[in-house]
């Protein structure tokens, strides 16, 4: 784990801090984007070899019907019946790429539900405006130093607009009044 120390000049405090938790969330979701990916290009690749399969057979059944038209009708009756087994083997591998053409869209459906409310979960939405600036509501591992970069602010009007004592003891879901 890579430790950072941080200095904030107008304040006078420093803090040492790891890889943060909005870091840790990033390479959680490229994880678990880069996990879709390839199971994505599994199936796509399951759902190319099926559609060759099918191309496959529709050929060998025009090649069939060709040589019926050649035979007599004892080869005849012979080659239908391969074209009627060749009809259900097709019928079933359109069932099979149906079904897992359903798969797919069930599981990219809940995957992308499953990152959508991941990051729904940590991302803060349209903080409430009041008159003058804007309500922070401090998140877990978050610091003064970072709220105020984020917000173009120095520290030091946070801690005057906040009558802060002390700025290192901010708490989870305490609100810090931004100010235009």
């Amino acid at each position: 784990m890579l430790t950072v120390a941080l200095t904030v000049g107008s304040v006078g405090c420093t803090s040492f801090r790891g890889t943060s938790p909005r870091q840790s969330q990033a390479v959680s979701q490229r994880s678990d984007i880069l996990a879709f990916e390839e199971q994505i290009q599994k199936l796509s690749g399951q759902m190319e070899n099926i559609q060759q399969q099918i191309d496959s057979l529709w050929t060998d059944i025009e090649n069939s019907k060709q040589n019926a038209a050649l035979a007599n009708r004892n080869l005849e009756e012979r080659i239908n019946i391969s074209i009627a087994d060749m009809g259900r083997e097709i019928n079933a591998l359109e069932a099979a790429r149906v079904a897992d053409r359903k798969e797919i869209i069930s599981k990219v459906t809940e995957t992308v539900t499953k990152l959508t409310n991941k990051m729904n979960r940590n991302v803060q939405r349209n903080p409430p405006i009041s008159e003058d600036g804007v309500i922070h509501r401090v998140a877990a591992g978050e610091t003064l130093s970072e709220i105020a970069a984020a917000y173009k602010v120095s520290t030091k009007i946070l801690i005057r607009a906040n009558k802060l004592k002390n700025p290192d003891a901010l708490k989870v879901g305490q609100e810090i009044f931004i100010p235009e």
